[in-house]
């Protein structure tokens, strides 16, 4: 399944809650997030909501991991 703009913006913007700035890494994490998403709503038969919940509970532990 191939997510939406509006799907991708929302991924976009919980990264923005969390600080991630450098574009680099942002590239990078936004990418495993919307790999993540698109697996969980195939393999699992999710909606996206409940695939980007899922996600951004298993993101959580690393957001430590920020420059600060």
């Amino acid at each position: 399944m191939e997510l939406t703009t509006q799907q991708i913006q929302r991924v976009e913007k919980y990264l923005n809650t969390k600080g991630v700035e450098y574009l680099d890494v942002r590239i990078e994490v936004l990418d495993h997030m919307l790999t993540d998403i698109e697996s969980i709503i195939k393999g699992k038969d999710y909606d996206f909501e409940r695939a980007l919940q899922m996600v951004c509970y298993k993101s959580v532990s690393y957001t430590h991991l920020r420059a600060h």
